[in-house]
């Protein structure tokens, strides 16, 4: 089956499938974002699902793809997951990927009403530090880029202290901040996060997570993205 005969209709479902899996499973699981949790519960949270196919090279392309679906966003949704099943990039080429996001979106706006932040299936465990250990966390099942609005940060700014890693803490919007207090929130964040997978177990997170990829890979087969 070639790009242009796959279920687009069957895609969308399950990518929706293996991002609620992913969010229920690891993020949820592991309290790596109470805020997450309050999101899911009220209704704040969206997939979105993005079944265009994207070669190498399509970065602006999926930079402006992300915008307008962004922009179709309802004022109540606070966080946004952007999923690109077909997009061909590496995880390194995902930080590009932002970079365009965030011109798109400033050039339509004026200003990022959007923190953003990528997600992507391929990372190692590096348990140096809280700061490394992130792309590990952040092993979606397909890439995606994570979109939250910065009056919803700001609003959790007294919660900090409790930690997150789904709101990376690369992507949070400390700006107000002197450099030494950013330094330690990012620093505390990514320490937190490191030390309660660690509590809890690396095996048992490295387990849910190739389970959850080993889904990823069945499921693109059959729906012949994957020879």
């Amino acid at each position: 089956m070639n790009a242009n005969e796959v279920d687009l209709a069957e895609l969308e479902r399950q990518t929706v499938r293996l991002t609620e899996r992913y969010v229920a499973e690891v993020v949820l699981a592991f309290d790596l974002c109470p805020w997450a949790a309050s999101a899911l519960q009220g209704n704040r949270v969206q997939i979105s699902v993005i079944t265009d196919f994207f070669g190498p090279g399509e970065l602006e392309r999926v930079a402006r793809k992300c915008d307008r679906t962004l922009e179709l966003t309802r004022a109540d949704i606070e966080l946004v997951l952007l999923v690109m099943p077909r997009l061909s990039a590496s995880r390194l080429e995902m930080d590009q990927l932002l970079a365009r996001f965030r011109a798109e979106m400033t050039k339509r706006e004026g200003v990022a009403s959007f923190a953003l932040a990528a997600f992507h299936p391929e990372a190692t465990a590096d348990t140096a530090s809280g700061e490394r250990f992130i792309p590990f966390l952040r092993r979606s099942p397909d890439p995606l880029v994570q979109a939250v609005r910065f009056s919803a940060l700001q609003a959790t700014d007294s919660k900090l202290s409790g930690g997150t890693t789904f709101l990376d803490p690369t992507a949070l919007d400390l700006s107000t901040w002197s450099k030494e207090e950013q330094e330690t929130v990012r620093a505390r964040i990514a320490r937190r996060n490191l030390n309660r997978v660690l509590e809890q177990g690396i095996g048992d997170l490295e387990a849910r997570l190739a389970d959850i990829l080993a889904d990823r890979d069945r499921t693109h087969r059959e729906l012949g993205l994957l020879a």
